[in-house]
């Protein structure tokens, strides 16, 4: 996959900063860092969560281009997802990645959900099979606060290039954890 250019990867990452420090709606900023992720990879679907007081993760923004879902946000159209425990009973919630995202503070790159072996991904497959789509590359990002504390997580689903589902490169990889190091 051939590498982002680098004017245009600079140029976003200039528009979100300024976006960040200037926004006052933190649901139009979320929306805001999922939609300049989801541009600079090409991924077809995100979504972003934040953090709620008990240790779960809440839809925020959920938008997927294949299956034309655009929900939360600023949509006005609610999400009917019910939020991720990062905990269960103790425990890391290995069933979800963007729970195992936030628990370890580290990002999780999946280049074949259909093949990943070190990941639990039949939730991944669960959705899949109720909705008809095929995810293959996933990228989990914590969203760390300026204080070092996980405020929410980012997720983006099958980066394309040229029509074809790719795993998301390094350089996108970088660029998206930038952006989320903003948040």
């Amino acid at each position: 996959m051939p590498l982002l250019n680098n004017d245009d990867a600079l140029k976003e990452l200039l528009a979100l900063s300024y976006r960040v420090s200037t926004e006052k709606n933190t649901t139009k900023l979320l929306e805001d860092i999922l939609c300049s992720a989801k541009a600079l990879t090409h991924a077809d679907g995100g979504t972003i969560y934040s953090i709620t007081p008990n240790q779960e993760l809440k839809f925020e923004t959920l938008i997927n281009d294949s299956l034309g879902l655009y929900m939360g946000g600023t949509s006005e159209k609610p999400i009917p997802f019910n939020h991720i425990p990062i905990y269960i009973q103790g425990e890391v919630n290995k069933n979800a990645l963007v729970a195992l995202a936030a628990a370890t503070q580290q990002p999780i790159i999946i280049e074949d959900a259909y093949q990943a072996c070190s990941h639990d991904m039949s939730g991944a497959r669960a959705m899949d099979q109720k909705t008809g789509y095929r995810t293959k590359s996933v990228l989990t990002v914590p969203m760390q606060n300026h204080e070092g504390e996980i405020n929410g997580v980012l997720q983006l689903i099958n980066a394309q290039h040229q029509g074809e589902v790719v795993p998301f490169n390094q350089q996108e990889i970088d660029l998206v954890l930038s952006m989320t190091s903003l948040a």
